[in-house]
């Protein structure tokens, strides 16, 4: 079986990569926060985390979790509300190491 194939037949896997791009994501706002933006280093932090944070919930409603997707203007920003609530602990323990 193709490393394509796998991917597509494993919901963990298509989680995994979504969430390693989200990384590249990350920094890629981080950078370009600093250096086109001029915000300072706290403020691109929170800005990457809500490119990223978007990406990531984006990527997995879309590919990973599409059967599960809300439908309804009111019920996706509900969905991406949850996401970002969720991923807020885990930013909150990051941003504190990283501050």
């Amino acid at each position: 079986m193709t490393l394509a194939a796998r991917v597509r037949e494993s919901q963990f896997l298509r989680f995994a990569l979504i969430g390693g791009f989200g990384f590249f994501v990350n920094a890629a706002a981080l950078y370009c926060a600093i250096h086109f933006l001029s915000l300072n280093a706290y403020a691109a932090g929170v800005l990457a985390f809500l490119v990223t944070v978007t990406f990531t919930w984006l990527g997995n409603r879309l590919l990973t979790f599409a059967h599960e997707a809300a439908h309804g203007v009111g019920r996706v920003v509900a969905e991406w509300a949850r996401f970002v609530a969720a991923s807020a602990l885990g930013f909150i323990v990051n941003y504190t190491v990283y501050a």
